[in-house]
């Protein structure tokens, strides 16, 4: 279970990073006027880690049930 656990922890991380730089790299090389990979990114920004913790919030309620049934 740790080892699941550490393996989802890093692919988050290296998830995160990559949007945060994918962001910051199109703020400044997108040359179209809507900006619309920069938005999809900075929208993505903001949704990956919300969902992320929802996970995490989802886990912990079905773990915490799961102990008490038993």
């Amino acid at each position: 279970m740790k080892l699941s656990k550490r393996i989802f922890a890093i692919i988050g991380i290296v998830l995160l990073i990559a949007l945060f730089i994918t962001t910051l790299v199109l703020a400044f090389v997108d040359p179209t006027a809507d900006k619309s990979y920069f938005k999809a990114a900075l929208f993505l920004c903001v949704v990956v880690p919300i969902m992320i913790y929802a996970y995490i919030l989802t886990y912990r309620h079905m773990r915490d049930k799961k102990q008490k049934e038993d």
